[in-house]
């Protein structure tokens, strides 16, 4: 396969990170299915703003509180940025990085920058 090559040239560490890499990739493809479904269960932010404003949905799906689905995006985000860094080391100077890695990274960093402003800002823009 193409890896053959990388295997040749890497060090130990590189390999052992790459073997953690893959082992964690069930538990990547459960935390990303996690952050997409979380759009499902959380509050909608024109009722953070307006709470007395009452929130009817027709399928009535529970909602989580804010604090609980801000934290489990901030989890999630901090996941990804841990897996994007480990991406790095395991392929060390064999990465090639694209401009949709670099993109990535931004948005993650962007997101998760929202979400802890989010944290502490209780009164709106």
């Amino acid at each position: 396969k193409g890896s053959e090559q990388w295997v040749r040239s890497c060090t130990v560490q590189q390999l052992e990170i790459y073997r953690l890499r893959k082992r964690l990739q069930s538990l990547t493809v459960l935390v990303k299915f996690a952050f997409l479904s979380l759009s499902l269960f959380e509050e909608p932010c024109w009722h953070l703003r307006c709470p007395e404003c009452e929130v009817k949905y027709s399928w009535q799906v529970p909602q989580l509180p804010f604090w609980a689905s801000n934290g489990a995006e901030i989890l999630c985000l901090v996941y990804f940025g841990i897996s994007f860094w480990l991406r790095e080391l395991s392929l060390g100077v064999g990465s090639r990085r694209l401009y949709w890695h670099s993109i990535r990274e931004v948005l993650v960093a962007l997101s998760l920058a929202d979400c802890l402003v989010a944290s502490f800002n209780t009164h709106g823009i």
